[in-house]
């Protein structure tokens, strides 16, 4: 999901909170899961609905019950210019980070073959040695439970499919760890893009070759592949738009350096097949591409920040939804986001997709599904009794934090000794432990932890799959930089990042600030004749000539100016 930062900087929607404790479709009947069509019938209208409101092409649903594709339809367009409408089995999209579970499932067939170890110093395996923090080893468990260590370095695009280096070159100087193996779990790209290295590596296969080989051809996944369409598909590609000032824009195809964690294109029907297979411990029809006790798991907790909040199987998130337990991923790329749901107890997936990154749009399905899914209602988690004495000393929980590779989120300490962030209050049931008392986050849970130094200072708070760090840095001091009137002017106007993310720079007096998509206005100070500074944001935007640059963290985005 964009956040509402003025970068357009992309936070991932699962870290997002989702406060769905009304119920949002009036029915007073459950679907029956038996009969496709009452889901079909139910859900039509909603859909139709919520593509309208939040601007969404084309969209495509896929539902998978006792190892059978129970239902699966398509909605809207894959090419608005050529009105090419969205079918189930044919429409390809862009599926993004769920990439990440093809390549853990990859690896695991090598596990599965004697090749690596899960346990195993990766060091045995490379050629170019990684050089640990605290000489603690990185093994596949690591990689595959984002709990490796390295840090989030940007600059991970490609211009084009013959710009992107082999991951053993465009890696080589660029896994450097923050923290040392088995610290913390942090979800990020590089632990999963060594994965492929180390796939292509012990199996002596391309990448793509080997995904086309032995994960795509045997569950019959006809139209699925990994970078560039291949010809005979790109009649079926649904193209990936971005939406502002009441128009449509189609966007350019993305290419990443890193592509085994983002880069394989599908549709709705190949990818029920793939669920599936998950869903049955590795079987689909007559094959087997995974040992029934590797499949379970990588589906098995593996990693955790603490014990009561979720974490990480090999690849898959956990989450608790009306107390079943699942596990999902989501996917986001220019122009497209999907997300894809398993619950093993009950035996069933969903996968939607929609060429457009507009990930609240998925969740507010989502929310509606979930709704027919369950036999008991969505309901408010009840909270615990909180203890007097944990009402005291908050104020050392208040601050700003940061992802390793995300925006700022500030926590504020409330006059009813709660803190707030994501728009939620949170009390402290045990100490470093806090409870949402209105609402849940989107993995189903309410819960959050801190950690501490070993000073006793916070050190940073976890909502499971991603660890925010205290921040103990201040952001650029303020300068004094003068401007005459015109030299602010030129400055003003309405801006488009990535075809799809707007903002506007207005002038107030001396001083300019910056709205996001029409939102509030924020003041930004002058660090430079041609750069200027957020607070709200942490966020730095520079101009040059026509154009405009944001940077974020070391980020760059280009800006097209209205």
């Amino acid at each position: 999901m964009k956040s509402n930062y003025l970068t357009g900087y992309r936070l991932p929607f699962i870290a997002m909170l989702l406060l769905f404790s009304k119920v949002m479709i009036a029915q007073t009947s459950r679907y029956d899961l038996q009969d496709p069509s009452q889901l079909s019938a139910v859900l039509d209208t909603v859909i139709q609905k919520r593509m309208e409101r939040y601007h969404i092409p084309g969209f495509s649903i896929a539902f998978v019950k006792d190892g059978e594709l129970h239902w699966s339809k398509g909605y809207g367009f894959g090419d608005l210019e050529n009105n090419i409408p969205v079918e189930a089995d044919k429409t390809i999209f862009r599926i993004g980070s769920i990439t990440k579970i093809f390549t853990a499932t990859a690896i695991m067939q090598l596990v599965d073959e004697g090749k690596i170890k899960l346990h195993d110093d990766i060091n045995k395996y490379l050629d170019n040695k990684i050089i640990y923090k605290k000489e603690l080893p990185v093994t596949l468990h690591h990689l595959l439970s984002h709990s490796e260590g390295f840090r989030e370095i940007s600059g991970r695009r490609a211009g084009s499919a013959g710009q992107i280096l082999p991951l053993e070159v465009f890696l080589k100087e660029r896994l450097i760890q923050d923290h040392y193996a088995g610290e913390i779990a942090s979800y990020g790209t590089y632990g999963i893009a060594l994965t492929g290295q180390l796939l292509e590596k012990l199996s002596g296969m391309p990448y793509r070759d080997y995904l086309q080989k032995k994960i795509f051809d045997p569950l019959e996944m006809k139209h699925s592949n990994a970078t560039d369409i291949v010809e005979a598909n790109k009649k079926y590609f649904a193209a990936g738009y971005g939406y502002s000032g009441d128009k449509y824009r189609k966007m350019g195809f993305e290419y990443y350096q890193t592509f085994p964690a983002s880069d394989i294109n599908s549709t709705v029907n190949d990818m029920a097949n793939f669920m599936i297979m998950h869903l049955n411990n590795g079987r689909f029809k007559q094959s087997t591409l995974l040992d029934a006790k590797t499949a379970a798991g990588m589906r098995t907790t593996q990693f955790r920040n603490h014990p009561n909040i979720v974490g990480f199987g090999y690849g898959f998130w956990e989450s608790t939804i009306n107390g079943t337990k699942a596990v999902y991923h989501g996917g986001v790329m220019d122009g497209y986001a999907s997300i894809m749901y398993l619950w093993p107890q009950k035996n069933m997936g969903l996968f939607m997709v929609c060429n457009r990154e507009a990930t609240n749009f998925l969740s507010s399905i989502l929310n509606n599904i979930l709704y027919y899914f369950f036999p008991d209602p969505i309901s408010q988690p009840q909270v615990k009794v909180q203890d007097p004495s944990l009402r005291s000393g908050l104020e050392r929980f208040a601050g700003k934090y940061q992802r390793m590779d995300g925006p700022l989120l500030e926590i504020k300490l409330n006059a009813d000794s709660t803190i707030s962030f994501f728009g939620g209050r949170w009390q402290q049931i045990k100490p470093l432990l806090f409870q949402l008392t209105n609402g849940v986050l989107d993995t189903g849970e309410d819960m959050i932890a801190f950690k501490e130094n070993e000073n006793g200072t916070i050190a940073w708070m976890t909502t499971g799959p991603f660890v925010y760090f205290k921040l103990e840095n201040s952001p650029p001091e303020k300068v004094s930089v003068s401007f005459k009137k015109k030299e602010l002017q030129k400055f003003t106007g309405s801006y488009v990042v990535n075809n799809s993310t707007s903002f506007t720079i207005t002038r107030l007096g001396q001083k300019l600030s910056v709205s996001v998509n029409n939102g509030n206005s924020s003041e930004l100070v002058a660090t430079s004749k041609t750069s200027f500074y957020s607070p709200e944001n942490n966020a730095t935007i520079r101009f040059v000539g026509n154009d405009t640059e944001i940077e974020l963290n070391g980020t760059v985005l280009k800006c097209t100016k209205k």
